[in-house]
């Protein structure tokens, strides 16, 4: 009987039913329990359907009549995506009434629990007009920490993995939801046996970029190669789409096309200049090209990004230490015919002290002709080598000077310059970690 299941005696109180199946539900992780949770799911409905059947009330309330309309707009696929139409919903009275406000948040919660295919910009207004991700500790005491965590703050802080409004025709909600479905399987499997996956993926009435580019990809690893082209006529059509390019990158990577992965790359990194995993890819093109000067960059601004991952730190850094094997030949043989070009010996001993050959870096460094080589990479790389050699006052001189290179760059829209200035917190936290570790020694 399900009221057993529920832990409480027959009612017609539907609040009360709600209220036993929330205690329940905290203990009921449906990943971990998933035949529990269905079970506790059919006796919630089922008593509820009791509680209507015994005619509790002959009128809904205006928040049941919310909830109504709530479901509406979760059921018109092409509406639920727009921004507009959650705004109506949200902005009528008795949303915005103090008297029921609360309640058209427990309704529209409790509706999200079975009903969460839901565009990460829904989710992202929801949040402007509710507050989840600061609440999320109240969240916890009402409803599954994983449901908050998992369906609540996950949607409003990433985005969509089939962003909603790219399927085509686009109508049938249950239909994309289920092509999601068969999109995550395929890539969690990734393997040979996909194959009937795809073909039920690829036969639903509705399709999607991701989804046929995923097919492609596919297909040139466990079948035919060629069909690369294929999909880069697909990427084309979405040209700053970062999804696409990515697996375009990666494809143009695996067949060794590295002049036009590297191509592809830098055209991304232009419209999201952060985008780690872009980076990763243009780096290891562009060594592959022997362009190690430009790979080691994109290397180091991953290394700063990394802020205290000291694994990351760690492999990106054993990396580069691999490349500047290479520049370290490369510029030595350079220097040997250009022996008055002090940029060649500043990038040779900043390849130096990388790979932690400090006296060859220091003794470079002490000799370069200062006027002869960039500002800011002088003092940086005179800074760094002075710490590394223990002349900490000399290093800290060095690195004031540096700040106030940065300091007077000019806003001229360079990215070069941009990316010069967004290190000021940079050099500040370095001076205080030289400082910490001054004192500490001193203790």
């Amino acid at each position: 009987m399900f009221w057993k299941i529920l832990g409480i005696e027959p009612t017609k109180d539907k609040k009360a039913i709600t209220q036993a199946y929330r205690e329940k539900l905290l203990h009921t992780n449906p990943e971990e329990k998933p035949e529990e949770f269905k079970e506790l799911r059919n006796a919630y409905e089922e008593a509820l359907k009791y509680a209507e059947q015994q005619g509790l009330r002959t009128e809904k309330t205006s928040v049941e009549l919310w909830r109504d309309k709530l479901e509406d707009l979760y059921n018109d696929f092409p509406s639920r995506n727009e921004i507009q139409c959650w705004e109506s919903l949200i902005n009528e009275d008795v949303c915005q009434s103090i008297d029921t406000r609360m309640d058209c948040e427990e309704a529209m919660l409790n509706f999200f629990m079975d009903h969460y295919f839901i565009s990460h910009d829904v989710w992202v207004y929801l949040d402007s007009q509710f507050g989840f991700r600061e609440r999320v500790e109240e969240l916890y005491e009402k409803y599954p920490k994983d449901f908050i965590d998992f369906v609540i703050v996950n949607g409003i802080i990433h985005g969509d993995t089939l962003p909603m409004k790219m399927f085509s025709p686009g109508k049938d909600g249950e239909v994309c939801h289920k092509y999601l479905g068969l999109y995550l399987q395929i890539r969690r499997e990734s393997n040979e046996d996909s194959r009937a996956l795809i073909d039920e993926m690829l036969a639903l009435p509705e399709s999607h970029p991701y989804g046929d580019a995923l097919a492609l990809s596919y297909r040139i690893n466990f079948e035919d190669k060629r069909l690369i082209n294929d999909l880069k006529q697909l990427c084309d059509k979405y040209p700053d789409d970062m999804h696409l390019g990515l697996l375009m990158g990666n494809e143009l990577f695996q067949q060794e096309r590295f002049e036009e992965c590297s191509e592809l790359c830098s055209h991304f990194l232009k419209i999201d200049p952060e985008h780690q995993h872009m980076k990763w890819i243009y780096a290891h093109s562009l060594a592959k090209l022997g362009k190690y000067d430009d790979a080691i960059m994109q290397i180091n601004e991953m290394m700063r990004a990394a802020g205290g991952n000291s694994r990351t730190i760690a492999d990106l850094n054993r990396t580069r230490q691999k490349w500047n094997i290479e520049v370290i030949e490369q510029k030595k043989h350079y220097i040997e015919e250009h022996p008055d070009d002090e940029e060649a010996k500043k990038d040779l001993a900043w390849a130096y002290l990388e790979n932690e050959k400090i006296d060859e870096a220091r003794e470079l460094a002490l000799h370069l002709k200062q006027n002869k080589v960039d500002e800011f990479d002088y003092y940086n790389l005179i800074s760094n080598v002075c710490f590394a050699t223990q002349k900490k006052e000399q290093g800290m001189a060095n690195l004031d000077r540096l700040i106030e290179v940065i300091k007077k760059l000019p806003d001229d829209g360079d990215e070069k310059t941009r990316k010069r200035k967004a290190r000021l917190g940079e050099m500040y936290g370095r001076k205080g970690y030289y400082y910490y570790t001054e004192f500490k020694q001193m203790d």
